[in-house]
């Protein structure tokens, strides 16, 4: 990247003393002409454009100077002295080859190299304004690669937060499904078997999608498919769930394992705790290019023994990953004050290709 901008830089001195060339020939065209001694077109251009170039050469070497030793705090002391003799030496070089080619073009204008050196003061002081204006254009340079540096250290850093957020959601999962198999294996062990198999076909999914943040919300209600058929054979028919999303919305985009944790929040503190059970609704809408989705149940809301707003490995891993992903472009607020529990969050709309999804669950 570095050398890309280099080389951006280059082009661009290259470029502005190539309109200066051609700002000199005019005014050599013209010199001549108001002198009553026009010189030929090719003349001034030649000299306009060796003059030009010639100062071009210059600020390369001021440029490669002033990135061995720039004229920062701490480094004064060193750096003044080597960029006043490199200084001279740049504009002594560049006199004696002006001379040389400037005796080419226009002979009967050439200076002696007495009169050329009394210009020296006069070009010294170009000098140093041309390198205040290569340390601006290396400062802002530097300032620009901090910024890309320190994004980028973000994004890597976020990155990773966001697969520890995630991989803490697999654990969880696959404890609290265990967990419901051995309670099955004493009633019914064709019903555990094939609970079984479905917590293989979930982890086998999300074991293929362990790199993938986001995914279409049909891919989501499709992986949640099986752990709600897991939950439903636990809970038999104490468990009714509702999907209530418009066919439109599944090539959405949603974080993986979004629906989730947030499903197995609702069964496990608002319908597990009730002997007659509950009903589990999820939903998405969209408005105004928003998103709209809600996972709510039937169930106490806080007055049972509901996390608290925040609380919970599901409802605290969610919030941290909507803030990873979207920032300040995403709402998350949950309300449990009186009967029922619902979580909504609003993230923006964006939509892929649509895969070929089914509704996990609907209420009879």
């Amino acid at each position: 990247m570095m050398r890309t901008q280099t080389w951006k830089l280059w082009h661009v001195i290259l470029g502005g003393w190539t309109l200066g060339g051609v700002l000199l020939s005019l005014q050599y065209y013209s010199a001549g002409v108001s002198m009553g001694i026009p010189h030929p077109l090719p003349v001034p251009v030649l000299a306009g454009f060796t003059e030009a170039y010639l100062w071009a050469g210059v600020t390369f070497g001021a440029l490669w100077v002033s990135r061995r030793f720039p004229l920062v705090p701490g480094r004064w002391m060193v750096s003044i002295p080597v960029h006043a003799g490199a200084g001279l030496v740049l504009l002594a070089a560049r006199i004696f080859v002006g001379l040389h080619l400037l005796s080419l073009f226009l002979p009967a204008e050439l200076p002696s190299f007495t009169e050329a050196l009394v210009r020296l003061p006069e070009y010294f002081i170009r000098y140093w304004l041309l390198l205040g204006a290569v340390h601006a254009v290396e400062y802002a340079r530097r300032s620009q690669e901090r910024e890309v540096a320190a994004a980028n250290l973000r994004t890597e850093l976020a990155t990773a937060q966001l697969q520890v957020l995630k991989g803490q959601l697999h654990p969880h999962f696959l404890f609290n499904s265990l967990h419901a198999v051995s309670a099955l294996m004493y009633s019914d062990v064709r019903e555990a078997d094939r609970m079984l198999s479905r917590i293989a076909e979930v982890l086998r999914r999300s074991l293929q999608s362990a790199d993938v943040q986001e995914v279409t919300l049909g891919e989501e209600l499709e992986f949640l498919g099986p752990y709600l058929e897991i939950e439903q054979t636990r809970f038999q028919d104490r468990l009714c769930v509702e999907v209530d999303v418009d066919p439109e919305l599944r090539q959405a985009l949603v974080p993986h394992m979004l629906l989730q944790p947030l499903v197995e929040n609702s069964l496990r503190h608002g319908i597990a705790p009730r002997r007659g059970g509950g009903s589990l609704r999820i939903a998405a809408r969209s408005r105004d290019r928003r998103l709209l989705l809600e996972v709510a149940d039937d169930g106490p809301g806080f007055s049972g023994d509901t996390p608290a707003k925040g609380g919970g490995i599901g409802l605290s891993n969610t919030r941290a990953r909507l803030a990873h992903l979207y920032g300040p472009d995403h709402r998350f607020e949950v309300h449990g004050d009186g009967p029922g529990f619902v979580v909504r969050i609003e993230i923006p709309l964006r939509r892929a290709i649509l895969s070929s999804t089914t509704a996990p669950g609907v209420c009879a």
